[in-house]
């Protein structure tokens, strides 16, 4: 784990223990949550807890205190953005919508993930601390003018995902990533070399290593994608089954 964030969460971590409160990180990014699930042990006498609003977002906060009490409350907050008129609203993106919460001076740590529905409607996680703020003052995003609101709903954890299934020689990570993405494996080598791939959200250099159940794999430019599983063939190549996110 990379030491400026170990400091971080165990300084939470060790206030939590010692007043007997509940601590609270930001958003970790995909990565950060990886690095913290693999090193969770430093932390366990805090009793760590993951959640990111709803099962299944990728950008999480960790909570340190005691889950006996049973009380999964998280400073979090889940605001609706929805054109104020739907008639003249742009199709608006991922990146529109957090360009546009940025540019009011927010940092990226206090934004968890955002999902887009039917109809241009989008919703934001946030730290509850800069709800307010992003109601009063997300009020466009490039030229639509947009309502952005507090939701109560109950928000599915991301968009649904689109299964396909590639051949590929082996499940070397190469191999796979150029199944998928219909490109030579010296393509997705340089592609390592340039940082180009994140490997559940880390960058790697690694390309020789097997693809695992449940990693998930993004090519800047190209898209992203959840390994699934793999049957051998009769050939000896492997038939793997993938997510893709709509």
């Amino acid at each position: 784990m990379e030491k400026q964030l170990e400091n971080r969460l165990r300084e939470l971590a060790e206030r939590s223990f010692q007043t007997g409160r509940y601590t609270y990180s930001d958003f970790l990014s995909e990565g950060e949550c990886t690095l913290f699930l693999m090193e969770a042990g430093k932390f366990s006498f805090a009793s760590p807890y993951l959640f990111g609003g709803a099962d299944g977002c990728v950008r999480k906060v960790v909570r340190f205190g005691d889950i006996s009490e049973n009380n999964l409350r998280f400073p979090i907050s889940t605001l609706k953005i929805s054109p104020k008129n739907q008639k003249f609203a742009e199709k608006l993106s991922h990146r529109d919508i957090l360009g546009a919460t940025l540019s009011l001076g927010i940092e990226r740590a206090l934004i968890g993930d955002i999902i887009i529905k039917d109809n241009n409607t989008s919703f934001i996680f946030c730290l509850e601390r800069i709800a307010d703020f992003l109601t009063q003052n997300l009020t466009r995003i490039r030229h639509t003018e947009v309502i952005c609101a507090r939701s109560s709903e109950n928000i599915p954890p991301s968009n649904t995902r689109i299964t396909e299934r590639y051949f590929a020689s082996s499940l070397r990570r190469d191999c796979v990533i150029a199944a998928v993405f219909r490109l030579s494996r010296n393509d997705v080598k340089e592609a390592f070399e340039h940082d180009l791939i994140t490997i559940n959200g880390m960058s790697c250099k690694n390309i020789s290593a097997e693809i695992r159940s449940g990693d998930s794999i993004a090519l800047r430019g190209k898209g992203k994608f959840y390994f699934v599983s793999s049957e051998r063939t009769a050939r000896g190549s492997e038939h793997i089954t993938v997510e893709h996110p709509t």
